[in-house]
């Protein structure tokens, strides 16, 4: 078995992956309506937690959207993935 060079220097090193820096966040609406918009967010940069104005089309107006939890495990998908 022959392996690259990037492979062998993979072993050599014994390297691991490396945690990711930016996580998904949740911004969920001060309305309650219950939408929510996804983003991505640095929490070694930014420790405090996020607020934005943003649009909610439930209510028809911008209202203030605020950090929280992502339920489950979000991934992103390539539109390629879905054909």
């Amino acid at each position: 078995m022959w392996l690259s060079f990037y492979e062998a220097a993979d072993l050599k090193m014994g390297s691991k992956k490396k945690k990711a820096a930016s996580v998904f966040i949740r911004l969920v609406s001060a309305a309650g309506t219950g939408f929510f918009y996804v983003k991505k967010k640095n929490p070694r940069k930014i420790q405090e937690k996020l607020e934005f104005r943003k649009f909610d089309p439930r209510v028809n107006r911008h209202v203030l959207f605020t950090e929280a939890k992502m339920n489950a495990p979000f991934t992103v998908r390539l539109v390629s993935e879905f054909k």
